[in-house]
């Protein structure tokens, strides 16, 4: 005979307060790991789709991140004359020297954080071609002028179109509103490099970008090289600046995310690891008392030709099926958060970075595979318990 699930199916109903208890115990437990992993997957995802696989970035080889780098002058001289670098229509070398150093700045909600700024050039709105002034104007060159990302906007006092932001104790005027498409960028306040080197007091700049040409082989260090041996461009360069790395800007950014969203991704699991015991003893009691309460009508089913194993597959999908709607119910409670804004501090650069909660289709598989583990894991042995009891016995009790 099949599997009774018409039966467990009504069984769910006919109990419908320890089926509400365990479907809320579910649904907040999924709802938890849902939102926790959206914080994580809307940092990952900043960061990921920053920057171009095109474009290269050059900096020195002990430097894990754009703020610990130095280039001299002398080095970005010998840099823009490489051959690999590609060229506008104009025939005009697509590169840029940046300088990176972080702003001690209020936020509107009170405290202070470190905004990260950058000095930048012309062509480096042309080699991130992505990136667009929304609002406002692009700063002019050699004044004390910037352009803000968009998540800036009204989270960084000053930060508004029109407003001023200090930096080095001078007042800088925001002219312009960048949009570059819900990445890193969006976070960074952008001012003309050349200036910002001597307000700062500089004699180097942080990282060299330029967009590569065709063919370009960025080559590997010495520590990724099979032969311990640095190759392609890597070499060439290395062996007239000295020890450098050379990477990918969608490469750094990957890289730049990997700590942090791991911490991030591995806080939702602990915490909804924790809440899970929860959600498993209430699925778990409540199939206990639901196989004691219904000994009469489990041993019907055994009396009139159903097997053990129907029984058992029967409480286990009821158990299922409970879990999956919980889980489907935590989904919908996290699906409000999806898009809303927030930031934290990125521990490669010990400056803010603003995100969004990204409620995508990863996180949403995983909240369906936690509900699924509850449910299986929390109805089993009741299911087990079902399945091994007698007809006569269970008859009698009844």
């Amino acid at each position: 005979m099949p599997v009774p699930l018409r039966y467990n199916l009504r069984s769910l109903f006919y109990r419908k307060g320890a089926t509400f208890f365990t479907l809320i115990a579910v649904a907040l437990t999924v709802a938890v790991l849902a939102i926790l992993l959206a914080v994580g997957r809307g940092f990952e995802q900043s960061m990921s789709l920053s920057g171009r696989d095109d474009n290269l970035m050059v900096l020195r080889a002990s430097a894990s991140s754009e703020g610990e780098s130095v280039l001299s002058r002398e080095d970005v001289n010998t840099l823009s004359g490489l051959s690999q670098i590609a060229r506008n229509a104009a025939g005009e070398a697509l590169f840029a020297a940046e300088l990176y150093a972080g702003l001690a700045l209020e936020r509107t909600t009170g405290g202070s954080t470190n905004v990260p700024i950058r000095g930048v050039s012309a062509r480096s709105f042309e080699i991130r071609d992505q990136i667009k002034i929304v609002e406002g104007q692009m700063f002019r060159p050699g004044s004390r002028e910037v352009v803000i990302g968009k998540n800036l906007k009204d989270r960084i006092q000053g930060c508004r179109l029109g407003g001023v932001v200090k930096v080095s104790n001078e007042n800088w005027q925001v002219v312009g509103i960048l949009d570059a498409g819900d990445t890193a960028f969006d976070t960074e306040i952008w001012g003309d490099g050349e200036l910002l080197v001597q307000i700062f007091d500089r004699t180097f700049y942080n990282s060299f970008i330029f967009r590569a040409a065709p063919g370009t082989d960025p080559g590997l260090t010495p520590e990724k090289s099979p032969t311990k041996v640095a190759t392609g461009l890597v070499k060439y360069i290395s062996d007239r600046l000295g020890a450098v790395k050379i990477l990918s800007e969608k490469t750094y950014f990957v890289d730049q995310a990997g700590f942090l969203g791991g911490t991030l991704s591995a806080a939702a699991i602990f915490l909804t690891v924790l809440m899970s015991f929860g959600a498993l003893a209430g699925l778990f009691n409540t199939f206990l008392a639901a196989v004691s309460g219904r000994t009469r009508e489990i041993g019907a089913l055994l009396a009139i030709g159903y097997r053990p194993m129907h029984v058992f597959l029967g409480f286990l999908a009821e158990a299922v099926l409970l879990a999956l709607l919980g889980g489907l119910l935590g989904i919908l409670i996290a699906l409000p958060f999806n898009g809303i804004k927030t930031g934290t501090t990125n521990w490669g650069t010990f400056t803010e970075q603003a995100f969004s909660f990204r409620v995508d289709q990863s996180v949403i598989t995983s909240a369906i595979i936690l509900a699924l583990l509850v449910g299986l894991i929390g109805g089993v042995f009741p299911a087990l318990r079902a399945a091994r009891l007698k007809p006569v016995d269970t008859l009698r009790r009844g």
